[in-house]
């Protein structure tokens, strides 16, 4: 124990004894005192407080999370942009057109600015399609898949088979033409026209070629090999 430590502000503990000794008042200080005092004043000032220390320590890097992945990502995903997302539902893309609904309908219920969206290009057969909006125009260098909001079910899909459509008239019931077919209604084998919004807009539809015309005194058409659609049932595709 040093004479620093033993210093107080009326009296100073000497090494080797436990006894004050008493300053006298009015008297010259002794050459001992002074420097106890001298000492006592150059005691360095105390540490910061631990709590602040135990903070900093604790504070995580900016440049890197705990798995070593650049800040603003996740190491756990893989092939996303780290830019920061838009807040759920908000449409900020300068050319989305769900920001600009066109909600002028037709005799399906289908509306002006509404695409079928299919998940592959069609080939044979028949193919599913749903009603979206267009969210995001294909960017350069997506192979041509623009976003779309799926009204079925309100999710977000990308792809690059959509189709803008209209009701179907008689000119367009020809041997091989590609048609969509509302899927959502159908008696006694025979698919018809949807029979209100709520049938038509989350329903099923399906694209498909025109295979048989010999039946439509009967009322339906035959698409996809034996699929008997009603001609006020289907969709021509816009080119």
């Amino acid at each position: 124990m040093n004479k620093a430590d033993l210093c107080t502000q009326s009296t100073c503990f000497w090494s080797g004894s436990l006894r004050p000794r008493p300053r006298r008042f009015g008297t010259v200080p002794t050459l001992a005192s002074v420097a106890a005092a001298i000492a006592c004043s150059a005691a360095p000032a105390p540490p910061a407080t631990s709590a602040a220390s135990s903070v900093e320590a604790n504070a995580p890097a900016s440049s890197a999370n705990a798995k070593g992945a650049p800040a603003g990502e996740s190491s756990g995903v893989t092939g996303q942009s780290s830019a920061p997302k838009s807040a759920a539902g908000a449409t900020d893309t300068a050319g989305s057109t769900i920001a600009n609904v066109d909600a002028k309908e037709d005799a399906h219920w289908v509306q002006a600015d509404d695409y079928f969206v299919a998940t592959r290009a069609f080939d044979r057969g028949y193919l599913y399609v749903r009603i979206a909006k267009m969210k995001e125009p294909a960017p350069p260098g997506s192979a041509g898949a623009a976003l779309f909001f799926i009204i079925r079910d309100g999710s977000d899909e990308r792809s690059a088979y959509f189709y803008r459509t209209r009701p179907a008239v008689k000119s367009d019931i020809v041997l091989g033409n590609l048609l969509i077919c509302f899927d959502s209604n159908r008696k006694k084998d025979i698919y018809l026209a949807p029979h209100s919004k709520d049938n038509a807009r989350p329903g099923s539809w399906w694209l498909g070629r025109i295979t048989d015309l010999s039946d439509l005194e009967k009322g339906y058409a035959t698409l996809a090999g034996h699929y008997h659609c009603a001609p006020d049932a289907l969709r021509a595709i816009v080119k």
